[in-house]
């Protein structure tokens, strides 16, 4: 893919200055339960540079990408081996195409089979923005992944605006070789369970999104297809607290639900590691 590189700090900057790293940049995604697929259209990245400012990264094509298909470790390449200027950076932007382009540019399909319009924030902005810190240095290449939670990002129709969903920035910035990998399994799933694992930092009791007590960092979908099993990837090293929910499709980001857990279970995460439980 061709890059454009700008520099977009205030003030005139030599682009002799600007191409010290290398980085690569990609894209995952947590599930969302009622949706088949939830597409975007992604025109570029900014990286905000400490000394220098915001960096743009225009893409030549737009990058039109199903979020849904971006999970269990699943990646998309958005900057592979790119010049950036070497330093600490402290946040990072996605800029998107709305519905208010074009509704093929950014759609929601629900399982129904019914395809609703999909805007950013408050209907007139066009980027997904995290405040999150990593360095880019001129010795090593520096691997990130971004991470957008969908089950927290993707906020349903309202009563006022009953036929548009809307993407927030619900998102988190990891660096690819201090993660791990957990892996699990589930021995029974009742009749009626629609099911997903939340995943917590620390040994914490858990609460659904939007609840008042602890919030889940990521989460992943069970596939039920030949017995119960799910993926959660890119996870910081450390201790974690995994829970076993059969109302994903209730949980609301918007709201406090009585969304219960069946079982928890604690574990650790090692970089570079694959770690695997069972429910």
């Amino acid at each position: 893919m061709r890059i454009l590189w700008a520099c977009a700090a205030v003030g005139a900057l030599a682009l002799s200055g600007c191409d010290d790293g290398r980085l690569d940049l990609q894209l995952t995604d947590a599930p969302y339960t009622d949706a088949s697929s939830v597409l975007v259209t992604i025109t570029g990245v900014e990286l905000k540079s400490v000394d220098k400012g915001w960096q743009r990264f225009e893409f030549a094509t737009p990058l039109r990408v199903d979020l849904l298909a971006l999970n269990g470790g699943k990646t998309q390449s958005l900057l592979s081996n790119e010049s950036v200027p070497s330093g600490d950076y402290d946040a990072v932007r996605l800029l998107l195409r709305t519905a208010d382009d074009s509704t093929a540019d950014a759609y929601v399909r629900l399982r129904t089979g019914e395809t609703l319009p999909l805007y950013v924030a408050d209907d007139s902005d066009d980027r997904l923005t995290l405040a999150s810190d990593f360095s880019v240095d001129d010795v090593d290449n520096t691997a990130l992944t971004l991470d957008v939670d969908l089950r927290r990002a993707l906020l349903k129709p309202t009563d006022a605006k009953p036929d548009v969903y809307r993407l927030v920035s619900a998102l988190r910035l990891v660096d690819n070789n201090k993660t791990g990998t957990l892996s699990g399994t589930v021995s029974a799933l009742g009749s009626g369970c629609v099911p997903a694992v939340y995943v917590y930092e620390g040994e914490v009791t858990p609460d659904d999104i939007g609840g008042s007590g602890a919030q889940p960092l990521t989460s992943a979908t069970v596939t039920t297809s030949g017995g119960g099993s799910f993926t959660v990837a890119f996870l910081p090293d450390g201790r974690y607290t995994a829970a076993l929910t059969c109302q994903a499709d209730e949980d609301d980001p918007a709201r406090n639900d009585s969304v219960d857990f069946s079982d928890t279970v604690r574990f650790d995460i090692d970089r570079r590691q694959t770690t695997t439980i069972r429910f």
